[in-house]
C-alpha cells in the first residue's frame, strides 16, 4: 500500500521498495505540498497507523491524525479498530464540516478492505451515533467479532468487506459530506492473490466523484470514463496519474467536450504495475 501512496503523491515510480526508501530522503514535491502552497490545509487521515511513523515528514502534512488522535470512542473491531465509516464520520466533524476554514485536501487509506476483511462493523444509518461510545448496538459489535477468519477461502468476506466501504461512501456523499466535495476514490493495489487469482491483472480502477460537471468533462478530457465499470485500455502507471490529476485540477486536459452521463468517472484502469 505505501509503494502506490507515495507513487501517486510524488509521481514517481516506487514499486520498487528501495526507490521508495530513497524518495522519503528527498525534497521531491508532492501533491500534498502542491495543494499547502496554495492555501489548502494538509490532512493525513491514518486510522490504522498504531505506532510511530516519522518517515510520515516526508509528506508535510498540517495534520497526520492516527489510531490515537483521530478520536474514535466505539468499541473495536479487530487487529484494525475503527471502521472505515466511523473514521469518515469523525473526519467530516473535525475538517470538512460547516464554518469558515481554508479548503481541505485530505488523505485517508481505509481499512476494512485490508486483509483479513473482518471482523466487518455493520453499517451504521445514524451517522451522528458514530461519534460517540454507543456507535454500534452490543449484538451487532459481538456478532461482528465472532465472524470466522478463513485465510483459504477469503472471497466472500472481501467482497462483504468491498460492499461494506463502498456503502459507508455512497451513505456519505448522500449525507454529511459538504457541498462540492471532490471525491478520488484509489484502488492502490488488488486483494490477495487467493482472492484475485495467481494471473490476476495488476490494473486498479480509480473513481473521480464531483458534482461539477465542468471539472468532470475535464476528466473525461484526459480519458476517463463515465460510469463504474472500467473499459478499455489502461491511462498508464499508478505513479502517472498525478499528472493525470493536476491537469484535471487546473483544466489543462485535450479539450474535449462530451457531457458525462452522471457525477462520477473512472480511470478505465490505472495500472501499478508488475
Amino acid at each position: 500500500s505505501w509503494l502506490a501512496h507515495a507513487a501517486l503523491l510524488a509521481g514517481i515510480d516506487t514499486r520498487e521498495p528501495i526507490v521508495h526508501d530513497l524518495l522519503l530522503g528527498t525534497a521531491r514535491p508532492t501533491l500534498v505540498g502542491h495543494f499547502a502552497r496554495h492555501g489548502w490545509r494538509t490532512v493525513g487521515w491514518m486510522p490504522g497507523l498504531q505506532k510511530p511513523w516519522p518517515v510520515g515528514r516526508f509528506y508535510g502534512f498540517d495534520r497526520l491524525a492516527d489510531a490515537a488522535t483521530v478520536g474514535y470512542r466505539g468499541p473495536d473491531f479487530g487487529y484494525w479498530r475503527i471502521p472505515d465509516q466511523a473514521a469518515l464520520a469523525l473526519l467530516q466533524q473535525q475538517e470538512l464540516g460547516p464554518g469558515p476554514r481554508a479548503p481541505r485536501f485530505v488523505i485517508f487509506p481505509s481499512l476494512n478492505s485490508h486483509a483479513p476483511f473482518r471482523p466487518l462493523p455493520p453499517y451504521q444509518p445514524a451517522w451522528p451515533r458514530l461519534l460517540g461510545t454507543d456507535a454500534y448496538d452490543a449484538g451487532a459489535h459481538a456478532a461482528a467479532l465472532a465472524a470466522p477468519v478463513d485465510w483459504l477461502a477469503p472471497t466472500a468476506a472481501y467482497v462483504d468487506a468491498v460492499g461494506y466501504l463502498l456503502d459507508s461512501v455512497a451513505g456519505y456523499l448522500r449525507g454529511p459530506a459538504p457541498p462540492g466535495l471532490l471525491l478520488i476514490v484509489v484502488g492502490d493495489h488488488q486483494p490477495l492473490a487467493r482472492v484475485s487469482g495467481p494471473q490476476a491483472s495488476w490494473d486498479v480502477p480509480i473513481h473521480v466523484i464531483s458534482s461539477d460537471a465542468a471539472l468532470l468533462r475535464r476528466f473525461e478530457a484526459l480519458g476517463f470514463a463515465p460510469g463504474l465499470e472500467p473499459r478499455g485500455a489502461a491511462l498508464g502507471a499508478m505513479h502517472e496519474l498525478t499528472g493525470l490529476l493536476l491537469r484535471g485540477f487546473d483544466g489543462r486536459g485535450s479539450g474535449r467536450t462530451t457531457r458525462p452521463d452522471e457525477a462520477r468517472v473512472d480511470v478505465p484502469r490505472g495500472r501499478l504495475g508488475p
